[in-house]
């Protein structure tokens, strides 16, 4: 999906982060940095409107104000500013600025509402970027394929659990006809490598 609204314009696409380890953090930084320059060439505006720190985590952060017409999107320093409420009295923590503090929220449901906390009918394109390697996320992402959520997944545990797991994500991809979401696992496969599209492109 996000690939497909290179070719149109103004358009937002809504994004969630499962996993806030190194791997997870590096792309939130990665999407903030470029943000801009994706909505100036592209009329792109990647906004981040939902983390999951853990797969078994039972608050999830969100925007505060998630409006229709909203251009926030959660950054390093919004993450940073909610989570060092509930760090351990005494550590040491990063100095955040009052804005940030203002951009998100922690609310409580965990994986359950990941769907309801990122999806918007106005909205055209969502995708949820699981960094995770824990089965209980990959058990989600059948569901979010059904629902028109891209998953870009670094999660090998969904195509590797249970027999009925994998064909109920292989029939979710097709889901919505031509309008299905994409199931985008490469990272999974060879390293990285494109194997998965280079075979389809045969």
């Amino acid at each position: 999906a996000v690939h497909a609204a290179f070719n149109l314009s103004n358009m937002t696409a809504r994004v969630g982060i499962i996993g806030m380890s190194e791997v997870g953090i590096s792309l939130l930084r990665l999407l903030e940095t470029q943000r801009h320059a994706l909505k100036s060439n592209f009329d792109l505006d990647i906004q981040v409107c939902m983390l999951c720190p853990k797969s078994d985590s039972e608050r999830i952060l969100s925007l505060k104000n998630d409006t229709e017409s909203g251009t926030q999107s959660i950054t390093i320093g919004a993450y940073e500013a909610v989570t060092r409420r509930t760090e351990v009295p005494g550590e040491k923590t990063k100095a955040v600025f009052a804005d940030e503090e203002q951009v998100a929220m922690l609310s409580n449901g965990g994986l359950r509402i990941c769907f309801d906390t990122l999806f918007r009918k106005e909205c055209t394109f969502h995708a949820i970027f699981d960094c995770t390697n824990d089965e209980a996320a990959g058990q989600y992402h059948a569901d979010w394929l059904r629902a028109g959520i891209d998953v870009i997944t670094a999660n090998n545990r969904g195509l590797s659990g249970p027999k009925k797991q994998r064909e109920d994500i292989k029939e979710a991809e097709k889901a919505n006809g031509k309008r299905h979401a994409w199931y985008m696992r490469e990272v999974t496969v060879a390293g990285g490598l494109p194997v998965i599209s280079t075979l389809r492109s045969l």
